[in-house]
C-alpha cells in the first residue's frame, strides 16, 4: 500500500512539473521579428536550435550593432558559407561567452566575429529586459543556470529567471495564438535584424575623429572630467574565458567593430591598446576603406545602427574576408538552399514598395485593356506626387491626363475595351451615367478636395469604389460579367500607397493569368538608349572586371543580355559573354553609383524592375536602391559608363529593348 502511495505521489509530482513547466512556457513572452519594430530575439535564439547540427562555419557575437551589420544569408548567397548571428541588444562580454559555450554543442565554426562595444560596459550598462531577451529561450542546463546567475542586472532575482510564471503570471489576459507558436514559420534571418527604413536627423563628425567629452556636475556646474572609458576586470576575466574556449576547440577569433555612428577615436584606441596584449587586432569596420557606407541612408536611427541598405554594404564585405579563409561550404546543400530561396522572396516582398506595385498594376492593366471595362475616380488629389511613369501608364490606357495641371479636382475617365469613352477634370463635382452592352449600369462620381472628397464607382447599383485619396479603380470583366478589382493609389502621397481589393470568383483566373504575364518576355535582347539608337548596352570583354558601358552598336556577343523575369515585373539581366548579372557596385544607394556585372545570387541587388514608356521604350529601375539607368548624352564619348540616378522617367533613362533570335 505505502508502495502504492508512493508511486501516485510520483505522478503528481511529475504531472506538476509537466504542466507547471508547459504552463511557464506559455506564459512567456516571444518577441518575433517584425522589420522597423520588433528584432525578433525568440526568433532568433529558438531559431539557432533548429539549424542542422554541425552545419555553420562561423558565429558572430555582440551588441546590438553586430546583428544590425551583418547578415547571414546573404553571405550565404555570395559565398555559399554559413553563419549564425547570436548578438543581441546591450550584449555584454559575460552574456556572449555562454552563448558561445550553448552554440558549441550544436554547431563546430571555425570562426566567431565578436563585436567589442561590450567590453566597455560597466554594471549600470546592463539592460535588464536585454538580459532576459538573450536568456530566456536558452535551452536549460547548467550552462544556461550560470548565464543567468553571471550576467543578470543587479536589479533581477534568480527566482524570476528560474520561474518566469511567476513574473508573466499577468499575462493570461494578453495571450494570443502567437503564444502558442513560439518562433516564425520558416525563419531564415539566422539572427540578423534587417530595418527597410532610412532616417539621418542630425548632422555627427566624421566616424571615429570625434573626441568623447565626459562630464561632471560639480557644484552646481558641468565640468570636464578626465576619465576616459576603461575594460573592466570582469569584462577582462570574461574575454580571456571566450579565448581560452576559442584556442581549446580551434576557433579562430575575430574581434570587430561593427558599423556605427556610436563610436569615437578613443575608444578604438583604448580597445586596441587592450588587444595587443592578446597578440590580436581590431577589425574596424567604421575605417574599412572597402566599406562605401552613407549614413545619410545607410542607418535607420540616425547612425546608431545600419539599416537593410548598411547591412548589405557591410555583409558584403564580411563575404569577401570569409571567401579568403577556405572554409568548406554547408554539407546541408538542400535545406540552405530552401532557406536561401525564403529569404530571397521575403527580402523581394519587403522592397517591393507601393510605388513599384502601383506602376506595375497600372501597365499590366494597359497592357490588356482591350479586355476589359475601366473606372477611374478621383478623390481628394491626385496629382501632387503624379510622375512620369504614371503619366505614361495613363496615356497608355488612351487617356490624356494632364493630372499634374489639375491638382485637387476631379477627375473621371471610363475606357471600354480599349476605347475612351469619357475623360473630364472639372473645379467641381463630376457624375457620369452611362449603360454598357445593354446590360452594365455605370456610375461614376469624383470630386476633389474642395468639392467634396468623395470617390463613388458603381455597377449595376453596387458600389465598388475604395474612396481613397486619389486614382480609384475599378474593373469591369464583361466577359464573365463581374468586377475583378477595385484599387486605389494615393497619388497625392510620395509613397503611391497602394490598395486592392480583388473582388471576383474562385472560377475567373483570367485576371490573375494576364496580372502576372511578363511586362517583357523572357529572352536575348539587345538594349539601345532610346535616344541614342546607334549605340547600345554592353562590356568589354577584353578586360579583367569590365563594367557596362553604352558604345557604338555592333554584332557581338558583348552587347546581348539574357532577360529572365523573376516575380511582379521583376527580372534579371545577364551578360552573354560574360556570363554575370548586371549588379550594383560597391552596392551603393545613392545617384551616380554605377553598375558592374557579378555571379548570380538571386539577391535584390541584381533585380530590375521594367517601366513602359509610351514610345515603347523603358526605364530600368534597381529593385535594391530604387535608382533608374542612365545615359548622361552631354558626357558622350565612343564609350561610357551607365550609371544608375533618381528615377524620373526622363529620356535619358529609357531603353530599348530589341529580341535576338
Amino acid at each position: 500500500m505505502k508502495k502504492k502511495i508512493f508511486i501516485h505521489k510520483i505522478i503528481y509530482i511529475i504531472i506538476f512539473i509537466l504542466l507547471f513547466n508547459f504552463t511557464s512556457y506559455l506564459f512567456q513572452p516571444s518577441w518575433k521579428y517584425v522589420p522597423n519594430i520588433s528584432e525578433g530575439e525568440t526568433d532568433k535564439y529558438l531559431g539557432f536550435y533548429n539549424v542542422p547540427l554541425n552545419n555553420l562555419d562561423y558565429l558572430t557575437l555582440g551588441a546590438s550593432h553586430s546583428f544590425f551589420s551583418i547578415n547571414p544569408m546573404q553571405i550565404y548567397a555570395e559565398t555559399g558559407i554559413i553563419g549564425y548571428n547570436l548578438g543581441s541588444p546591450s550584449q555584454s562580454i559575460e552574456t556572449s561567452y555562454y552563448w558561445l559555450k550553448e552554440a558549441h554543442k550544436y554547431q563546430k565554426p571555425k570562426i566567431v566575429f565578436l563585436d567589442i562595444s561590450s567590453l566597455l560596459y560597466d554594471d549600470e550598462m546592463i539592460d535588464a529586459a536585454s538580459v532576459t531577451k538573450a536568456l530566456l529561450y536558452m535551452r536549460f542546463s547548467l550552462n544556461k543556470i550560470d548565464a543567468i546567475i553571471n550576467c543578470k542586472a543587479q536589479e533581477q532575482s534568480l527566482f524570476e529567471f528560474f520561474f518566469p510564471l511567476f513574473q508573466y503570471h499577468d499575462r493570461w489576459k494578453e495571450l494570443n495564438k502567437d503564444d502558442w507558436y513560439k518562433t516564425s514559420e520558416n525563419y531564415f534571418l539566422n539572427g540578423s535584424y534587417l530595418g527597410f527604413t532610412s532616417s539621418r536627423l542630425t548632422e555627427k563628425n566624421e566616424i571615429n575623429l570625434d573626441q568623447e567629452l565626459y562630464l561632471l556636475h560639480e557644484n552646481g556646474t558641468l565640468m570636464q572630467n578626465n576619465i576616459i572609458p576603461t575594460v573592466s576586470s570582469q569584462s577582462k576575466v570574461y574575454f580571456e574565458k571566450i579565448i581560452a574556449f576559442c584556442n581549446a576547440n580551434n576557433i579562430k577569433l575575430i574581434p570587430i567593430k561593427a558599423p556605427s555612428l556610436n563610436w569615437s577615436l578613443q575608444r578604438r584606441l583604448v580597445i586596441c591598446d587592450f588587444l595587443q596584449a592578446y597578440q590580436l587586432k581590431l577589425w574596424d569596420l567604421n575605417v574599412e576603406e572597402n566599406l562605401f557606407l552613407n549614413w545619410d541612408t545607410d542607418t535607420a536611427d540616425n547612425g546608431y545602427h545600419t539599416n537593410y541598405w548598411g547591412a548589405t554594404k557591410t555583409s558584403q564585405v564580411i563575404s569577401g574576408f570569409l571567401k579568403s579563409q577556405n572554409l568548406n561550404s554547408s554539407s546541408n546543400e538542400v535545406y540552405w538552399k530552401k532557406q536561401l530561396k525564403e529569404y530571397t522572396m521575403w527580402e523581394m516582398n519587403c522592397l517591393n514598395t507601393d510605388k513599384f506595385r502601383s506602376i506595375d498594376y497600372l501597365q499590366r492593366l494597359a497592357a490588356h485593356k482591350e479586355k476589359y471595362c475601366i473606372i477611374i475616380s478621383v478623390q481628394d488629389d491626385a496629382a501632387s506626387e503624379w510622375n512620369n511613369h504614371l503619366e505614361a501608364c495613363i496615356n497608355e490606357l488612351g487617356l490624356k491626363g494632364n493630372f499634374c495641371s489639375n491638382i485637387q479636382n476631379s477627375y473621371v475617365a471610363v475606357v471600354d475595351e480599349g476605347d475612351v469613352l469619357f475623360e473630364k477634370w472639372a473645379e467641381s463635382p463630376i457624375v457620369f451615367n452611362t449603360i454598357i452592352d445593354e446590360i452594365y449600369n455605370i456610375s461614376a462620381f469624383s470630386s476633389g478636395f474642395s468639392y467634396g472628397s468623395t470617390s463613388s464607382i458603381t455597377v449595376n447599383s453596387e458600389n465598388y469604389s475604395l474612396n481613397n485619396r486619389g486614382l480609384n479603380i475599378v474593373i469591369l470583366d464583361k466577359k464573365n460579367g463581374e468586377v475583378v478589382s477595385s484599387v486605389s493609389i494615393d497619388t497625392h502621397d510620395n509613397s503611391l500607397w497602394f490598395n486592392e481589393k480583388k473582388t471576383y470568383s474562385l472560377q475567373n483566373l483570367t485576371w490573375d493569368t494576364y496580372m502576372q504575364s511578363p511586362i517583357i518576355p523572357d529572352g536575348t535582347y539587345t538594349i539601345a538608349p532610346y535616344m541614342e539608337p546607334d549605340y547600345s548596352i554592353g562590356i568589354n570583354s577584353q578586360i579583367e572586371n569590365p563594367k557596362i558601358e553604352v558604345c557604338k552598336k555592333k554584332d557581338t556577343a558583348d552587347q546581348l543580355f539574357e532577360l529572365k523575369n523573376t516575380n511582379s515585373g521583376f527580372f534579371t539581366l545577364r551578360s552573354i559573354s560574360a556570363n554575370k548579372f548586371v549588379n550594383i557596385e560597391n552596392l551603393n544607394n545613392v545617384p551616380g553609383t554605377n553598375v558592374i556585372l557579378n555571379n548570380y545570387t538571386g539577391l535584390a541587388m541584381e533585380t530590375w524592375f521594367a517601366v513602359k514608356s509610351p514610345n515603347n521604350s523603358y526605364s530600368l529601375v534597381s529593385l535594391y536602391n530604387g535608382l533608374a539607368l542612365d545615359i548622361s548624352i552631354e558626357n558622350r564619348t565612343s564609350s561610357m559608363d551607365i550609371q544608375c540616378q533618381k528615377d524620373t522617367g526622363s529620356k535619358s533613362q529609357q531603353f530599348v529593348f530589341t529580341k535576338v533570335d
